[in-house]
């Protein structure tokens, strides 16, 4: 985002989300801040818009659900404490934005079918949605597929045709004047919209456990020896060095978490079962059947095109804590609340003994351990080559002036860029994950994988580490052959 073009950043499944980030940005710098650092105000942006989306949260349970306010307040808790939105709420990613613009559609959907005359919310609606889809895709799922039907539901026609119709041309005219503006002429138009879907093989029984983890942190598991060993000999396709090396400088607090953990699962059943009669169980309400629909239809979406990745999932959270804080309201209303207070302080302090004080903490961060060294030792045109995820790389590539490979996804594009470095003279730096690739990489990508030992096996001795003594940051090793490559 810093320093990449704007028609780099008018990605199809983000449209606008990166180009925002950017104009952001500039503010910033032209405000005065000109040493602003581009992730920091990333960040900040995820926060304010996770703050707001809490305001809007409170507002959507007393003015749509009618709730108390300690109704609404003990929901907004636990969104607040739910481990995706805490985590997310201070990252530089989308889905802090994304979740405000949801809520807020959402919200101004119901009140419009509350008050149908008011036919300019519809028209704001259809428009603040079309922006979230181009913000982020997949909110075209809940979006128009989802809440235009409450107004069906409602027989509320014209309204229907207002939010469709300026959500549909917000998203198809912004998308026309990105392709036409930027002189985009590949692969077509329509092709152009509609990219940007991703397919992601995994098994959707793990989706409720990923989902689960959105809500409750797993992040300690990993810290536990026994639970580690079971995890590898199972799920050996996954790559989770970054989650092994974070957890293990969480020490005893692991088996902190461990109990908060079982105490939270305790109080959750325990309040079921002992105040069962208790929770709302009359005919859904229209509301609800929303809600669900977002759930049920979002879900069956994910569990074909991406079962395991906890960051899509996340977005389910917030109509399941509404559906929970709607369910709850007769304990509310009959005086027996304590429970439930004591599941909010419960996922509190376990998402921070478990989960955030895991992330947060400066010694676990696996990124700036195993590439800090580049970071002061790397100049303009040097290669760096690694195995690590996306992330990984984008670190790499924002604090470290080097160019970046990964082989894994185009070994033989990696092959032509270390051979061009070699002839121009300048140095190919190898992270110790390329030097020792995980074997969980076999199961991803066999021909990446067989490609990347084979040529190891090849130029092993030409690999030297650069930082032998080095014991705050990960083994980097400099490639020194310097003959052809091709």
């Amino acid at each position: 985002m810093r320093t990449g073009t704007w028609v780099s950043l008018f990605e199809p499944r983000y449209l606008l989300f990166l180009p925002f980030a950017k104009s952001v940005y500039l503010l910033v710098q032209h405000l005065g801040f000109m040493q602003a650092d581009a992730y920091l105000v990333m960040c900040n942006i995820s926060s304010v818009c996770a703050t707001v989306t809490l305001l809007v949260f409170y507002r959507f349970q007393r003015r749509v659900l009618l709730l108390t306010v300690a109704n609404s307040i003990w929901g907004c808790l636990l969104l607040l404490f739910s481990y995706s939105f805490w985590r997310y709420a201070v990252e530089a990613e989308v889905y802090s934005l994304s979740n405000l613009l949801c809520i807020v559609v959402l919200y101004l959907v119901m009140r419009t079918v509350q008050q149908p005359r008011r036919l300019l919310k519809a028209v704001l609606a259809g428009s603040l949605g079309g922006l979230a889809v181009l913000l982020y895709k997949p909110n075209a799922i809940p979006l128009f597929f989802c809440f235009p039907f409450i107004f069906l539901f409602s027989r509320q026609w014209k309204p229907f045709l207002l939010y469709g119709f300026t959500g549909a041309i917000t998203v198809v005219g912004i998308f026309y004047i990105v392709y036409t503006g930027f002189g985009i002429t590949t692969p077509g138009f329509l092709p152009y919209m509609l990219s940007g879907a991703t397919y992601t093989e995994g098994s959707p029984l793990m989706s409720l456990f990923v989902l689960g983890s959105d809500v409750v942190a797993t992040n300690f598991l990993y810290g536990i020896p026994v639970i580690r060993t079971f995890i590898q000999q199972h799920f050996p396709a996954h790559v989770i060095a970054e989650e092994i090396f974070a957890a293990a400088r969480n020490g005893g607090w692991n088996y902190a978490a461990l109990g908060t953990v079982i105490a939270l699962a305790g109080s959750i059943l325990w309040a079921l079962i002992r105040y069962r009669k208790s929770i709302s169980r009359n005919r859904l309400l229209p509301v609800q059947i929303l809600l669900l629909a977002w759930v049920v239809i979002y879900a069956a979406m994910l569990l074909v095109l991406d079962p395991t990745s906890p960051e899509p999932w996340m977005m389910l959270v917030m109509p399941l804590i509404l559906l929970l804080a709607f369910g709850a309201q007769r304990m509310f209303y009959g005086g027996r609340p304590k429970v439930l207070w004591l599941i909010v302080v419960l996922l509190f302090l376990h998402n921070w003994i478990g989960g955030y004080r895991i992330i947060a903490s400066k010694e676990g961060d696996y990124m700036a351990y195993s590439t800090g060294w580049l970071k002061t030792n790397t100049q303009p045109e040097d290669l760096v080559l690694s195995l690590g995820a996306g992330t990984t790389l984008a670190y790499i590539a924002y604090y470290t002036q080097a160019r970046i490979g990964a082989p894994e996804q185009a070994f033989n594009r990696c092959l032509v860029l270390m051979d061009k470095t070699i002839r121009q003279g300048h140095k190919i730096y190898f992270t110790d994950d390329m030097v020792h690739p995980d074997p969980a990489i076999r199961y991803r990508d066999k021909t990446a994988y067989d490609s990347i030992t084979a040529f190891l096996a090849q130029y092993r001795q030409y690999l030297v580490p650069v930082n032998p003594a080095d014991m705050q940051h990960g083994r980097i090793y400099q490639f020194t052959f310097t003959g052809r490559l091709l």
